[in-house]
Order: structure tokens, then C-alpha cells, then sequence
């Protein structure tokens, strides 16, 4: 069985570089929300193939297997003036990959992680604090886990919460699908 929620500091090998694509990428909807309390897209921008190589040695897959969703990656800034999530976000891919690119986050800025419990739509349990952190990698099963943000913080781009985050699911290897069990 895969993990569900795995964290890897110091993930990317240009960080400055992944940080300076979001700096020049324009606002999607002129900084308009993505969603309520989801911040904005700023983006949207691909996944390079050493970024996705590595997050699908970490599954234990191929990276031939690891199919990003139709909107690929994108950049997105959560400032100041975006709350913190009220209800958990689930994605709609099998899994999410999220790198934290803002330089200094303030203490408390991070992801929690929440599980839905089997007794109805409103039990859910916080099973992990992922604190934000330059260059931290989240990788989690999205299609197990749910998520909430903290608070935005900063006035923008470069002072705000700043991350890349793509979904994508694994295909299954053909051989083993069609082998009865």
C-alpha cells in the first residue's frame, strides 16, 4: 500500500528558479479568487519532468504512470486578505503534490490534514499539521485526506503564501488489472 501523506524538505533542486516563474506569471482573472478561501492562481505553469519523476519514485511508480490532471500545474498566492479554509478541500485527483515557495512564512501558516470519519459528512478528524516551509514538498492521497489552510499572509506575490501545486492520479500497470484475483 502507497503512503497517503508524505513531506520532503528541500524538494527542488532551483528553487530560486521555480520561485522566479511565479514571480514573472501573470494573475489568472486579474487576481480574482480560484475559489472561496482557495487564494489565487497565479499561472498557470507545468510541472517540469524532474519534479514529477521524482514525486513518482516517491510512490514507488513510473513516472509513465503518473498522469498530472488536464489543467496541469499551477501557482497559486494566498495573501493577506484571503481567510483561512473553514471546511476541508478535497481535490478532485487521487493525489496532490504542493511545494511551499515563500521565503519567510510566518509561524502557524501550514496545511492541516483531515480525515473523514465513517459516521457521516460533518465527522471529520485532523490526523496532521504540515507547517509551511521553503521548499517543503506535501505530497498527500487527496483522495483519503482533505485539507485546510491557514490564514494568507503578505500583500502579494512576493511576501505572500506562495506555492506550486498539481493532481494527478497513478494509472494502474494493464498487467495487473486484468489479472483475477
Amino acid at each position: 500500500m502507497r503512503k497517503t501523506l508524505e513531506v520532503v524538505d528541500g524538494f527542488h533542486p532551483n528553487p530560486a528558479a521555480l520561485t522566479s516563474r511565479a514571480l514573472d506569471a501573470h494573475l489568472v482573472a486579474d487576481g480574482e479568487p480560484a475559489a472561496p478561501g482557495r487564494g489565487r492562481l497565479v499561472g498557470p505553469c507545468d510541472v517540469d519532468r524532474w519534479a514529477a519523476a521524482t514525486v513518482s519514485s516517491l510512490l514507488g511508480t513510473t513516472a509513465d504512470r503518473t498522469v498530472p490532471a488536464p489543467d496541469g500545474g499551477r501557482f497559486v498566492l494566498r495573501d493577506k486578505e484571503v481567510p483561512g479554509d473553514d471546511a476541508p478541500h478535497r481535490e478532485p485527483t487521487d493525489w496532490t503534490a504542493i511545494v511551499f515557495l515563500s521565503a519567510a512564512p510566518p509561524q502557524g501558516a501550514g496545511l492541516t490534514f483531515l480525515r473523514q470519519e465513517p459516521g457521516g459528512p460533518d465527522d471529520w478528524v485532523e490526523c496532521a499539521f504540515i507547517p509551511a516551509r521553503f521548499n517543503r514538498l506535501v505530497l498527500y492521497r487527496s483522495s483519503v485526506l482533505s485539507r485546510r489552510a491557514s490564514p494568507g499572509f503578505g500583500i502579494g506575490v512576493a511576501d505572500g503564501w506562495l506555492s506550486h501545486e498539481w493532481g494527478f492520479d497513478i494509472d494502474p500497470v494493464p498487467e495487473r488489472t486484468n489479472r483475477a484475483l
